[in-house]
């Protein structure tokens, strides 16, 4: 495999990446709520055709931050949804270990859609949070104060759209947009550097070959805010178990500076 979701993360040099243990939240969404109820589907779009699609149900994903900022804190997230892995780092310059800050993510299901041929399309989003606060960094790979505090230091979140498939009882997953950025509640920091890459590697659904499907090294500046949409030449990917490593999602990266400290901010939302 030329390139791969990993890869992306060490090609990029503004820190050191390392995945650390993910919290019991982000490991499996099992134990939560159902966010989507009967009557939620009920009030989506009536039955109808989209492009030889026959519509189940279809909403607006929700967008607002606080919304989505409220529902990842408190674990509310669609338990069918694949468990996605979410992780950050937060790394003073000049020190080579790194924090690992608080994440979480919450994932909606917009849209469910048949065809004439059997197959069953759920499109899905997730969108997930870092938080770093340099004041709370010691600069010595510990975090004094792991609370969510919306008044102070820099947020990054990333929001994943993706689609699953069920195609003769197989399943397949295609990514189709990235977005999201980096919220500063400090008016002593700013934020610059930022890098954003995105993949999906793995099987294709004939069993056909592995696939390098990625696209790095995205540069948003001067926006604190990021879209991006994957070439129509990228195909779906098999969720099937194999011997190469299956990978999907997004990794962003940038440098939080407050007078002469700065610390580089990663986080990486990826299901493999």
């Amino acid at each position: 495999m030329k390139v791969t979701m990993l890869s992306l993360m060490a090609s990029i040099p503004l820190i050191t990446l390392s995945v650390g243990s993910v919290p019991a939240f982000a490991q499996s969404p099992a134990h939560v709520s159902q966010r989507t109820s009967a009557s939620s589907i009920a009030s989506g779009t009536p039955d109808h055709t989209i492009n030889n699609w026959h519509v189940v149900f279809k909403r607006p994903a929700i967008t607002n931050p606080k919304t989505l900022y409220y529902d990842a804190i408190h674990h509310r997230t669609l338990k069918q949804a694949p468990p996605f892995q979410v992780h950050g780092t937060w790394t003073k310059a000049g020190h080579t270990k790194p924090v690992h800050p608080p994440t979480a993510y919450t994932t909606q299901w917009v849209g469910s859609f048949t065809n004439s041929s059997g197959t069953t399309k759920n499109e899905y989003v997730t969108t997930a949070f870092a938080k770093g606060n340099t004041t709370t960094y010691d600069g010595t790979g510990s975090i004094a104060g792991t609370g969510w505090d919306s008044s102070n230091g820099v947020e990054a979140y990333a929001r994943i759209y993706w689609n699953k498939y069920t195609i003769n009882g197989d399943l397949e997953t295609k990514l189709t947009k990235v977005t999201g950025g980096w919220h500063v509640y400090d008016a002593t920091e700013y934020v610059r550097n930022e890098r954003v890459s995105y993949g999906a590697d793995g099987w294709t659904m004939d069993k056909g070959p592995y696939v390098d499907q990625a696209s790095t090294g995205h540069n948003p500046e001067p926006s604190l805010t990021f879209a991006y949409t994957p070439p129509s030449s990228w195909v779906p990917i098999s969720m099937k178990s194999t011997t190469l490593k299956r990978l999907f999602g997004t990794v962003t990266t940038a440098t939080v500076v407050r007078g002469t400290d700065s610390w580089g901010m990663s986080l990486t939302v990826e299901y493999n």
